[in-house]
């Protein structure tokens, strides 16, 4: 890869803010299309030609809703190579830890091995943080055709990483339509402050207060129309992104705390060294989410419980233990 030092002013794990005045098309631009090309050559010496930015997990459908299947896999961690500024690397996993980065599915998992895939990573990565209007327009187009070809759509854009989209989401909800669902996994635990449902309410000015599932309300008069669940009290919506807590292992996130946070409503993922035998783990629900990966938001209050994956094995401080 180039050895180019490129330094955004950003935070690490948040997006450069676009402009006030962005717009998005439902077709690609020819000039966005080239941008992409270009980057590919110039990084790696890919061929200079453009490719879909987003990925369709296809092989999921058959253990799904019905919903297909749309990720956005960025490059993990620090491997974008992106300065905030002199000597601080931008990085994708804010809260990762020590195990998460040395076992990420992201590049010991499957096709996540090959070398090229790492260089898909890399370069949608840049692009989102060097030309994100380009980046967004493309992301959107993408998710626009694939929702009108295919219907409503189960959207993850952190696919290996743990970036807050908070301030696209309204776009992507645009793009993806009202039947369409967002959802996503979290190492970020003060996005799981509040609880998963809260009620739909008015300021004096009218004033929707929108609930983007990363902590507090937000006002916003054009707030997207939210999917009512008929389990829910009449009033409550479901939030617009749907998170589960990803466990971190034993050593960070004891079981009393997860359960906490699955009392609030929320779901916690976590990885075992095997499947419980009974209907319980840790005193509370479960589901197997190898089975379906949207289970995020089809229960309230689970552990969503995955198997090692990768490089991981289940005697590995990460995993938890089901017998213990």
């Amino acid at each position: 890869m180039t050895s180019q030092t490129l330094t955004i002013r950003n935070k690490s794990g948040t997006i450069p803010r676009l402009p006030d005045d962005f717009v998005w098309h439902p077709k690609q631009l020819k000039e966005d299309k080239q941008v992409i090309a270009d980057m590919r050559t110039e990084l790696f010496g890919l061929a200079n030609n453009s490719v879909p930015l987003l990925t369709s997990a296809s092989y999921k459908q058959s253990k799904g809703t019905g919903r297909k299947e749309i990720y956005l896999a960025l490059a993990p961690h620090r491997l974008s190579e992106v300065l905030t500024f002199p000597g601080h690397v931008w990085t994708a996993c804010t809260h990762s830890t020590h195990e998460c980065r040395t076992h990420c599915v992201g590049l010991t998992a499957g096709l996540n091995k090959f070398p090229n895939q790492l260089k898909a990573k890399i370069v949608r990565t840049r692009l989102m943080l060097l030309h994100k209007e380009v980046f967004w327009r493309t992301v959107l187009s993408e998710l626009f055709r694939l929702q009108l070809n295919h219907g409503p759509l189960a959207v993850r854009l952190n696919a290996y990483s743990d970036v807050d989209f908070s301030p696209i989401e309204k776009f992507v909800r645009e793009a993806i339509g009202t039947a369409s669902v967002r959802y996503d996994y979290s190492k970020v635990k003060s996005r799981f402050n509040g609880f998963r449902y809260d009620p739909v309410v008015s300021d004096s000015n009218g004033k929707i207060e929108l609930d983007l599932g990363y902590g507090p309300t937000k006002s916003d008069r054009k707030a997207p129309k939210r999917e009512l669940f008929s389990h829910l009290p009449k009033g409550y919506y479901a939030p617009i992104v749907h998170l589960a807590y990803s466990g971190r292992g034993p050593k960070f996130d004891g079981p009393e705390e997860l359960n906490s946070i699955l009392d609030r409503g929320h779901n916690v993922a976590i990885i075992t060294d095997e499947l419980p035998t009974s209907k319980t783990l840790f005193g509370r629900p479960w589901t197997n989410a190898d089975e379906d990966d949207r289970a995020v938001y089809k229960y309230d209050g689970h552990y969503l419980v995955l198997s090692p994956k990768g490089s991981l094995t289940k005697n590995n401080k990460f995993v938890y233990q089901v017998q213990s």
